[in-house]
C-alpha cells in the first residue's frame, strides 16, 4: 500500500491519530510547546444529511465524544440545525467548546472569520461570524466538503484506504481527493515548505468530456436537457441515474424504468442484477476514471489521487476491474505517467469529519482570540 501523506499507524482504539511531531502543522501546541486539549465541533454538511461530531483534539489525536447525525433539508438554515445537535448532545461533551469547522458544498467566499457559503445542493446561505454568535462560538471556520476530507489525507491509517493502483507515491507531492456523492467534490492538498495548504475547486463542473460514439450520444442525449453537460451530471449520484435513463432510451424495453422510481434511485441500480442496470454502473465506474485521469493531469499528483464520498466504497469490487483504471490510464502519450501516480479509496467512514475537526483546532490554536 502507497502511503499517504505522511501517514502513520492507526492509533488505539477510541482515538484517531494524526501524523508529525509536537510543533508540526498537525500538531496544537500549548504553552511552552506542549499539547493542550481543545474542544471543536466538526461538521460535514451534506445535501441529504448533517454529520457532526463534538471532539477533543489533543495534539496529535482527535478523540469523538459525541455524534450526531441530521436530515439536512429539514431545517431552514444551518444555525437551526446546530442548535439542535447541540441541545441534545451530552452537557459533558459540549463543555469548553470553541470552535467549529464545517464542510460544506459550494464555493467558501472571504477569508477567516468573514466567510460565507451559498450552498451548492442545499437552499442555504451560511456566514460564518453570524453563525458564532448564533452558537456562542470564537470560531467558526468554513470549509468545502472535499477540502476538508483533504485535510484528514495524513490522519488516515492503512486501513482506511484501499489501493487500486500502487504507483510511485511521492508523499511530499501534490494529492488529489476527488469524490462522486450528490455531486462531485475537487480539491487538493499541496505541500509548502514544512507545512501544506488545501485548494478547494469546483473541477466537478468542468465540462464533460466524452470519449467514444457511445459517450457522444451520452453527451447529445443530456446535452438536449440540460444544455451543458459537465462532468458532475455522469460521475455523482444523479449522475448514475441519468446514465440509466440514457440507456433505457437507447434499449427501448430492455431495462427496468421502475428503477429510476424507487426512493433512492442510484443504490436501487447499483444492486440490481438487470444487464441494462449493470452497464450503467460499468458506464459510471468508466466515466469517473475518465474524469480522475484528467483532473490528475492538471497538476500530477505524485502523493495520490484519493477518491473520497460514499460511492466508491460501495462500488470497491467494480472499481477494481479495468474499466476505471483503462480510464485513468487512457490518455494517450501521458498513460505511463499516469500509471506511476498512486490511487485509492477512502474507506474511513468519516473523512470530512476528521478533517473538519483538525482544521477548527489548528485555526484556535493559530488565533485564540475571539472573532472581530
Amino acid at each position: 500500500m502507497a502511503p499517504g501523506p505522511g501517514r502513520r499507524q492507526r492509533a488505539p482504539r477510541g482515538a484517531a491519530p494524526l501524523s508529525g511531531p509536537a510543533g508540526s502543522p498537525w500538531a496544537v501546541a500549548g504553552e511552552g510547546g506542549r499539547a493542550r486539549p481543545l474542544r471543536v465541533l466538526a461538521g460535514d454538511i451534506g445535501g441529504t444529511h448533517a454529520r457532526l461530531v463534538l471532539a477533543e483534539v489533543r495534539g496529535e489525536r482527535v478523540e469523538p465524544l459525541h455524534r450526531a447525525e441530521a436530515p439536512s433539508r429539514e431545517h431552514p438554515d444551518l444555525a437551526t440545525l446546530l442548535r439542535r445537535v447541540l441541545a441534545e448532545a451530552p452537557a459533558a461533551a459540549r463543555e469548553g467548546l470553541a470552535a467549529a469547522a464545517l464542510g460544506l458544498p459550494g464555493p467558501v467566499e472571504g477569508s477567516p472569520p468573514r466567510q460565507r457559503v451559498r450552498t451548492t445542493n442545499l437552499p442555504w446561505e451560511v456566514e460564518a461570524e453570524a453563525l458564532a454568535r448564533a452558537l456562542g462560538l470564537e470560531r467558526v471556520l468554513l470549509l468545502n466538503d472535499l477540502a476538508a476530507v483533504a485535510e484528514a489525507l495524513p490522519a488516515l491509517a492503512e486501513g482506511d484506504l484501499a489501493p487500486l493502483q500502487a504507483g510511485r507515491p511521492e508523499p511530499q507531492a501534490p494529492a488529489l481527493v476527488l469524490g462522486a456523492g450528490t455531486g462531485l467534490g475537487v480539491a487538493w492538498r499541496i505541500p509548502c515548505g514544512a507545512a501544506h495548504r488545501v485548494l478547494a475547486t469546483e473541477g466537478g463542473h468542468a465540462g464533460f468530456a466524452p470519449a467514444g460514439e457511445e459517450q457522444r450520444r451520452l453527451h447529445a442525449f443530456l446535452e438536449a436537457e440540460l444544455g451543458r453537460v459537465s462532468w458532475e451530471r455522469v460521475v455523482s449520484g444523479p449522475g448514475l441515474a441519468a446514465l440509466y435513463r440514457f440507456l433505457l432510451h437507447e434499449h427501448p424495453g430492455q431495462g427496468d424504468p421502475a428503477l429510476l422510481q424507487a426512493e433512492d434511485p442510484p443504490a436501487a441500480i447499483a444492486a440490481s442484477s438487470q444487464p441494462l442496470a449493470q452497464r450503467a454502473v460499468a458506464l459510471f465506474v468508466a466515466l469517473y476514471g475518465a474524469v480522475a485521469g484528467d483532473l490528475a493531469l492538471a497538476g500530477l499528483p505524485r502523493a495520490g489521487v484519493y477518491l473520497a464520498g460514499g460511492i466508491a466504497p460501495k462500488l470497491l469490487d467494480r472499481l477494481r476491474q479495468g474499466p476505471f483504471l483503462e480510464a485513468f490510464r487512457g490518455k494517450g502519450r501521458m498513460a505511463p505517467l499516469l500509471a506511476q501516480l498512486p490511487v485509492q479509496v477512502i474507506l474511513h467512514p468519516w473523512p470530512g469529519l476528521l478533517g473538519a475537526a483538525l482544521a477548527a483546532a489548528r485555526a484556535l490554536a493559530e488565533d485564540p482570540g475571539p472573532a472581530a
